[in-house]
């Protein structure tokens, strides 16, 4: 794999932590599994929903949202999202809804 110049367009994260939602306590040794779905892509980010369940149960221990803008950090502004990063993130796209 290349690794990336300073200069190259690149996703930047953005996490809006107000759109997280801790809905039981987890304590060690407990293990959670993560999912993770696109929801919604746009022009130059897309947004994932995630959940947080306690290890082989529906038992949600979290969720949240994020949001990921691709950008071009040379100019410090958003570029739309390459074509092929569209594709592959449309093979994981689904309601919100359905994590829950």
């Amino acid at each position: 794999m290349q690794a990336l110049k300073r200069d190259d367009l690149m996703p930047l994260e953005r996490y809006h932590s107000e759109r997280g939602n801790f809905r039981r306590e987890v304590k060690y040794p407990n293990v959670l599994e993560i999912g993770t779905v696109v929801t919604k892509i746009g022009t130059s980010s897309f947004q994932l929903a995630h959940v947080f369940l306690f290890e082989g149960t529906d038992t949600l221990a979290a969720d949240a949202n994020s949001v990921v803008v691709w950008a071009d950090y040379a100019r410090g502004k958003s570029v739309p999202l390459p074509e092929g990063v569209r594709l592959k993130l449309m093979a994981f796209q689904m309601p919100p809804q359905t994590l829950a």
